[in-house]
């Protein structure tokens, strides 16, 4: 009886650690992470950093030159103070921006909004890091459109309403 008994159990232990090898086989096929999905206002390419005041002269050096360096490029501003923006509620600004620079001689670079959410939080004299896209030379401005705004400094900037609402 023993040996059948011995037999038995070696038949159990067999189907045993057959069913564990294919549990653990179907474990090991599938992925462990499944990475999140792109946000909707991440860039689609890795952007150039760029700084702004080299950008500035590129422009104002030679703006075919510069064109053909930036427009159409995803661009990477680490560092930017906001000089001016635009009154978030007054009537008849249609558009939103920052801007950096308020001398024409020095540097005036115009970083567009699509959406005011995207600097609701943004004040004069903060400090963002923008990625956007060089849109050329209008009414005397280099133009940015803006894809990606994060506030610097302070950090995450204001979270109530500009007085302009």
């Amino acid at each position: 009886m023993n040996a059948k008994r011995f037999s038995n159990m070696r038949a159990i232990v067999f189907v045993l650690l057959g069913a564990l090898l294919i549990i653990t086989s179907f474990s090991c096929n599938r992925e462990a992470f499944v990475p999140p999905p792109v946000p909707s206002n991440h860039p689609d390419e890795t952007p150039m950093k760029v700084d702004t005041m080299e950008f500035w002269r590129d422009y104002k050096a030679d703006p075919v030159a510069a064109a053909a360096k930036y427009e159409g490029k995803t661009l990477h501003f680490q560092s930017v103070r906001v000089d001016q923006m635009s009154f978030l509620g007054e009537g008849g600004d249609y558009e939103w921006y920052v801007q950096e620079g308020t001398d024409p001689d020095k540097e005036l670079v115009k970083f567009r909004a699509d959406d005011v959410n995207m600097i609701i939080n943004v004040r004069d004299d903060y400090i963002v890091e923008i990625i956007g896209r060089a849109v050329g030379i209008k009414f005397g401005y280099i133009s940015v459109q803006i894809q990606w705004l994060n506030v610097i400094d302070p950090p995450g900037g204001d979270p109530n309403p500009p007085d302009e609402y």
